[in-house]
């Protein structure tokens, strides 16, 4: 996990993956602690 401090915001960040028929699929998230949303997401498919 990661954890910044930007411009008076903490931004952290995950990476996940679910195994799916053809291989696994991963996502990756930045969140922003205090307004407690997703600021960005991005995925991959890997076999």
């Amino acid at each position: 996990m990661l954890l910044l401090k930007v411009q008076m915001n903490y931004l952290t960040s995950d990476i996940t993956y679910v195994r799916t028929k053809s291989g696994y699929c991963y996502r990756a998230f930045i969140i922003d602690v205090y307004a407690n949303r997703i600021v960005q997401m991005d995925g991959i498919n890997s076999k």
